[in-house]
């Protein structure tokens, strides 16, 4: 199952979500504790009440729309589960507007718009990543531990017409890796001790290594600290 962090470095394959609490261990590393993999793939199991779909597929709409920095309040998201008129585009999984479906193929067609930029952006010694900040309507941000203006206006040539942004960070992307790498090879070392982790990964948007565990005491997470 896939791990994505909840936030606005979210692309539009979006299909599993995990929110939890996060304790930063240092610089480029975050504990992300009492993780609870929510699915938005699905509405719940045949035999379940139908007034628990019903919730299911509320809070599945809510989720996709907080995502996606859409329109989210209960009311509003209520609204679009029972008038089928007035959110006819189900394109996306969840009820929307045409607006609100036009906006995502919008910020889709950006992000098919992107392959010169990274194919410029990923080989530099100083590259970060790259994200769509989708609470700024898909928005492009590229990160550079350095020459951040230099990269900007490379950048400018190759996406004519497209609003982006270029920032600064700490730590490379190719560094992440490594730390990642590093992370992930002590998972043996953590599951023997008892603690329970459900994923290590890169948080571009955030420019660090988050480890998520499913649980954890003051004492799991020492000993992950230890492990740095």
């Amino acid at each position: 199952m896939r791990f994505t962090t909840v936030g606005p470095g979210l692309g539009l394959t979006h299909s599993t979500a995990v929110r939890r609490r996060v304790t930063v261990v240092g610089r480029a590393v975050a504990i992300l504790t009492g993780a609870v993999v929510l699915s938005t793939s699905g509405v719940g199991m045949a035999a379940e009440p139908l007034d628990n779909d019903r919730n299911v597929a509320r809070a599945e709409a809510q989720r996709f729309r907080e995502d996606f920095g859409l329109r989210a309040d209960l009311d509003y998201v209520q609204d679009s589960i029972s008038d089928a008129a007035e959110f006819p585009n189900l394109d996306w999984g969840v009820p929307l507007t045409r607006d609100e479906a036009g906006d995502l193929y919008r910020r889709l067609a950006i992000q098919r718009s992107l392959k010169d930029a990274t194919g410029y952006a990923v080989p530099q010694d100083d590259y970060a990543g790259m994200f769509l900040d989708q609470h700024d309507g898909g928005r492009p941000v590229f990160l550079f531990t350095g020459r951040v203006g230099h990269h900007r206006d490379q950048l400018a040539e190759l996406l004519p017409g497209v609003d982006y942004d270029v920032r600064s960070a700490e730590w490379s992307l190719r560094e992440l890796q490594r730390l990642k790498t590093a992370t992930s090879g002590k998972w043996s070392i953590l599951q023997a001790a008892g603690i329970d982790v459900a994923a290590v990964s890169v948080h571009v948007a955030l420019n660090r290594v988050e480890v998520a565990l499913v649980d954890s005491s003051g004492e799991d997470r020492s000993r992950v600290r230890a492990l740095e």
